[in-house]
C-alpha cells in the first residue's frame, strides 16, 4: 500500500513498510525511510506507483486556477476532500484530490490551513491585498534582475544612481539596490570596492571616509539648513578698551579676545576677558538653535571643519578686526604682584582692534626678553604681562609651569598633499591663551554654582568625568567649579551656559532650571555627539599620516616600540602595528619598513627591519 503524507511541512509519497500503531514507517519516493504519524496521511492508494501518482498530481495541480478553487470554498472552511468533489463533481479521483490539496497548501495567499486537512478561503480584502503583494514582488524581481544585469556589464543603474550614498555608505540588504550589488559582485566574483571602481562611482579615498562621516552624522549634508542672521542686540554699553584676539590663521568662528590696560588706583592692571555673545540673539528653541543643538559642535579635521554654526551667524558674532559685536566680558583687577583684587561682568558692545596670527606670536613672543620684545611681535608689552598672569594662575591651579606636554603636530592640506610638522604645545602663548579660558570660565562657573544657577559643569573627579549639572570639582585642573562658557560659537554647551549666565547678570529668570530634564538630554547628545565627531578627527589624521607615507620616496622609518607590536612614528603620529619586532624591546628606538597602505581601509602593514640607514624607494609610484 502507498501513501500521500505530510512531512517537514511538504506533501510526499511512499511505500508503507510498517504499521505500527499510530504511526507507520514508509519508504519515501527517494528511499528513505521515514516514521510518519497516522495523522499525516492523507490518501492511501495502491492503484499506481508513488511516483507515477506523484507525476500525476503535479500535472493536473497546475491545471487548478487557484482563484476558482477559491470561490469553491463559497466563504466557509472545509475539508480538501469535500472541496475537491464540489470542484471536480462526485466521481472526483484520487489523483484530483491530492492536486486540489497541492494547491491549496502551495497558495497560503488564498487559504489559510485550519487543521488536518481543513482550509479556510481568505477574505475578498485580504486575497486582493496579498493578489498585489505578490504583483509588487514580481515587479520587484524583474527590476532587480534588470539590475544585475546593468552591474555585470559595468553600468549604473538609474535606481543605484538616486540612492548612491545609501548604496556606498549604508547598505541596506532589504533594498533592491542592495540585493543587486550583492547578486552582481557574487557573479562577477568581485568585492563591493572593486565593482565601484570598475562603475567609476567609487569616491577618492579621503572623499569616501568624508562621505561616509556626512551620511552618518548628517544626514548626507554639510550645508545648514538655517543660514540667515538673527536680530542684533540693542541697548549695550560700548567696551571701552583696546581688544585684539589670538587664534590660527585659518580660525573663522572667533569667540574669545582680550584687553589690558594701566590700573593707576593700584599700580596694576584691568584684564578683559571678551567673549562673542550670540546667547544674546538666538532664540530659544527657534529652528537655528535646534539646528545648532542638534550639531552639537564645530567638527574638525586636518582638511578643514564642519562649523556648528552656519556662516551668516558666524560672520554676525565673529570678533572680527573692526566690527562691532556683543560680548560677554569678565574684568578682572590684578594688582604688581599679579593677584586678583575684583572681578565683574558686563553684556556691552565690542570693536576688536587686532586678530593676531597664533603662529607668527609663537615665533617672535619670547617671555625671557620681558617688555623689550621684538618689533615683529605685535602686543608684546601686553602679552609679557598676560604671561607672567597666566603662570601664577597655573601656580595657584597647582600645575607647575615645567609641566611637559605630549608631542603634537600640525596637519596643512592643499591641493591632496599633506605637510605634518611638530606643534610646540605648551608654548609661551599657549599658556596665555589657555589659562585665560580657564580663568574666565571658572570664575564664571563659580558665580553660578553660588547663585544655584543650573549649569552644564565640566567635571572630573575619581567617580565622574564629563559634563555634569552637579557643581562637581575639575580635580585635574585643580578647580572647585568650572564649565565651557568661551566657546559659543563652536559648542552648544557653551550657548547653554552663557544663555544661563546672561539671564544671571540682567537679573532675569534663567531659561532652565536644575530639574530640567532637558539639561541631561543635551549633556547625553553632546557627548555622544562629541565621542563620534573625535572619532572622526582620529580616523583623519591617520588617514593623512597614511597619505603623507605614500608622498614620501622612503620606505624605512624610525619609530619608538610602545608595547608588545606597537610602534609609534617619529615623524608623524603614526601608530601602527609593525610585524617580526625582537621581544623585550619596548621604549626602544627601532627601524620598521613600510610594506603596504590601504587608504581605504585607513591601515598599514610594516615590519621590523635591522637596519641602520633609510632606503630610498620610490613608494609612492
Amino acid at each position: 500500500m502507498n501513501v500521500f503524507y505530510l512531512e517537514s511541512g511538504s506533501l510526499k509519497v511512499g511505500r508503507i513498510l510498517k504499521e505500527t500503531g499510530a504511526s507507520l514507517q514508509v519508504q519515501s519516493q527517494f528511499g528513505k525511510k521515514v516514521k510518519v504519524k497516522g495523522n499525516h496521511v492523507f490518501l492511501s492508494f495502491d492503484h499506481a506507483s508513488p511516483d507515477d501518482f506523484f507525476n500525476d498530481v503535479q500535472k493536473i495541480a497546475q491545471t487548478v486556477d487557484p482563484d476558482l478553487l477559491w470561490e469553491a470554498f463559497d466563504g466557509f472552511e472545509g475539508g480538501y476532500s469535500d472541496v475537491a468533489k464540489v470542484f471536480y463533481g462526485e466521481s472526483v479521483s484520487l489523483e484530483q484530490k491530492a492536486s486540489v490539496l497541492r494547491v491549496l497548501f502551495d497558495h497560503p495567499t488564498h487559504f489559510y490551513k485550519k487543521g488536518r486537512g481543513n482550509f479556510k478561503p481568505a477574505t475578498l480584502e485580504a486575497l486582493t491585498s496579498a493578489k498585489a503583494s505578490l504583483a509588487l514582488k514580481k515587479q520587484r524581481d524583474i527590476i532587480l534582475e534588470n539590475y544585475v544585469k546593468q552591474l555585470c556589464e559595468f553600468k549604473m543603474p538609474e535606481g543605484c544612481v538616486n540612492n548612491l550614498p545609501r548604496v556606498l555608505y549604508g547598505p541596506d540588504k532589504n533594498e533592491l539596490e542592495e540585493k543587486a550589488v550583492d547578486r552582481a559582485c557574487a557573479k562577477l566574483n568581485l568585492g563591493r570596492r572593486e565593482l565601484f571602481k570598475k562603475l567609476s562611482v567609487l569616491p577618492k579615498p579621503e572623499d569616501f571616509h568624508y562621505g561616509q562621516f556626512l551620511y552618518d552624522q548628517f544626514n548626507n549634508s554639510s550645508q545648514h539648513r538655517n543660514n540667515e542672521r538673527v536680530e542684533e542686540a540693542v541697548g549695550l554699553s560700548e567696551a571701552r578698551v583696546s581688544a585684539f584676539s589670538i587664534d590660527d590663521a585659518a580660525t573663522t568662528e572667533i569667540d574669545d579676545a582680550f584687553s589690558l590696560s594701566a590700573n593707576n588706583d593700584n599700580g596694576g592692571w584691568r584684564l578683559g576677558i571678551h567673549i562673542a555673545a550670540p546667547g544674546l540673539c538666538v532664540t530659544p528653541e527657534s529652528p537655528l538653535d535646534n539646528e545648532l543643538r542638534s550639531r552639537m559642535s564645530t567638527v574638525y579635521h586636518p582638511a578643514g571643519k564642519l562649523t556648528m554654526s552656519p556662516p551668516l551667524i558666524v560672520e554676525q558674532f565673529s570678533l572680527s578686526k573692526e566690527k562691532r559685536v556683543p560680548v560677554v566680558s569678565l574684568y578682572a583687577d590684578i594688582d604688581p604682584a599679579f593677584e586678583v583684587l575684583k572681578v565683574e561682568t558686563k553684556i556691552e558692545y565690542l570693536t576688536v582692534e587686532d586678530n593676531l596670527d597664533l603662529s607668527s606670536i609663537d615665533q617672535y613672543f619670547d617671555p625671557e626678553l620681558g617688555v623689550n620684545q621684538p618689533s615683529e611681535c605685535p602686543r608684546g608689552r601686553e602679552l609679557n604681562v598676560l604671561f607672567q598672569f597666566a603662570n601664577k594662575l597655573r601656580e595657584m591651579r597647582g600645575e607647575s609651569r615645567t609641566h611637559i606636554h605630549r608631542k603634537e603636530y600640525s596637519f596643512s592640506v592643499n591641493d591632496d598633499r599633506v605637510t605634518i610638522k611638530p606643534r610646540r604645545r605648551g608654548s609661551p602663548v599657549d599658556v596665555i591663551v589657555s589659562e585665560l579660558m580657564i580663568f574666565s570660565n571658572s570664575k564664571w562657573a563659580s558665580e553660578l554654582k553660588q547663585a544655584g544657577i543650573a549649569t552644564l559643569f565640566r567635571v572630573k573627579t575619581k567617580a565622574k568625568t564629563g559634563l555634569s549639572t552637579l557643581p562637581l570639582p575639575h580635580e585635574k585642573m585643580g578647580l572647585d567649579s568650572y564649565a565651557w562658557i568661551s566657546s559659543p560659537l563652536r559648542r552648544y554647551v557653551d550657548l547653554v551656559n552663557q544663555r544661563q549666565l546672561i539671564s544671571y547678570v540682567l537679573s532675569e529668570e534663567p531659561i532652565f532650571d536644575a530639574t530640567d530634564e532637558v539639561l541631561i538630554d543635551i549633556i547625553n547628545s553632546f557627548e555622544t555627539k562629541y565621542a563620534k565627531y573625535s572619532e572622526f578627527q582620529r580616523a583623519m589624521e591617520r588617514f593623512w599620516c597614511l597619505k603623507w607615507l605614500q608622498q614620501k620616496d622612503q620606505l624605512e622609518y624610525s619609530a619608538e616600540v610602545l608595547r608588545d607590536s606597537l610602534v609609534r612614528l617619529n615623524d608623524i603620529p603614526l601608530v601602527c602595528k609593525a610585524n617580526q619586532l625582537p621581544p623585550n624591546s619596548v621604549g626602544q628606538m627601532v627601524w620598521i619598513k613600510i610594506l603596504d597602505i590601504n587608504l581605504y581601509d585607513n591601515f598599514v602593514i610594516c615590519e621590523w627591519i635591522n637596519g641602520s640607514e633609510p632606503v630610498i624607494d620610490d613608494f609612492a609610484a
